[in-house]
């Protein structure tokens, strides 16, 4: 019976997110209407997927004086738990370049989607951004359904994160977390068919001005905490040496 209303309450709460995925944003009333679902379940719906940190919603006034409409969008965390739940491999281009458009301000691939078209490489970008999911989804998979459905449990994806995970799924998805490895091993490792993709994605970064600084600036965080690691180990032999060397008492 626990588990029958936790598959009902998962459902309710999949709803709205499915519907935000594709819109910029939306009210409770048009949600409500498009996915043919009750008004006080989406309601109630919305406000828990908000006080998860999932959603978020901003007040816009109908008139001068009239009410003000809450008018709700996925953030990031959001779009990442709904595509780690819902069959995302059977989503077409067409469909995923949808989704891109409505939230462009939450990640640069999306920002970038019709230049890498333009480039004939929107495949390839819809294939990395496939791989960059399922690494998404184990991430959250750390959440089950009865954890993101308990009442008791309130904003498990802090906003204050928030940066630094969009940057690094872009990043995933460019590809540059393989530049902490040899080249040759890369080429290896992922096969010609994979190193071929990322070739491809590698050239619209050397053409974008934002992407190619993006990539750079990965390199300097990576040679910079390389430095510091050899730093970290030098440090540590002179000071194991200067041990070796001071008598015991």
């Amino acid at each position: 019976m626990h588990n029958k209303t936790v598959g009902k309450k998962l459902q309710s709460l999949l709803a709205p997110l499915g519907y935000l995925a594709f819109h910029k944003e939306a009210s409770v009333e048009e949600i409500a209407a498009q996915t043919e679902k009750n008004y006080s379940t989406v309601l109630r719906a919305t406000s828990e997927l908000c006080q998860k940190g999932l959603v978020e919603f901003r007040l816009e006034r109908t008139a001068p004086r009239g009410k003000e409409l809450r008018l709700y969008r996925l953030n990031f965390y959001g779009l990442m738990f709904y595509m780690a739940r819902s069959n995302q491999t059977e989503y077409t281009v067409a469909e995923f370049r949808e989704i891109a458009k409505a939230h462009e301000d939450l990640l640069v691939v999306f920002q970038k989607w019709d230049r890498f078209a333009k480039a004939g490489f929107e495949q390839q970008l819809f294939s990395r951004i496939k791989s960059a999911l399922s690494v998404e989804s184990q991430y959250n998979n750390r959440y089950d359904f009865v954890t993101i459905t308990s009442f008791d449990i309130t904003n498990l994806f802090p906003k204050k994160d928030e940066v630094l995970r969009r940057s690094s799924f872009d990043c995933l998805v460019l590809g540059f977390f393989y530049m902490e490895q040899p080249v040759e091993h890369v080429k290896e490792s992922l096969g010609e068919r994979q190193w071929k993709i990322l070739q491809d994605i590698w050239t619209v970064v050397e053409g974008d001005y934002e992407l190619r600084k993006k990539r750079d600036a990965f390199l300097e965080f990576l040679e910079l905490e390389r430095k510091e690691g050899l730093k970290a180990i030098d440090e540590w032999r002179k000071y194991l040496k200067q041990e070796q060397k001071e008598p015991k008492t």
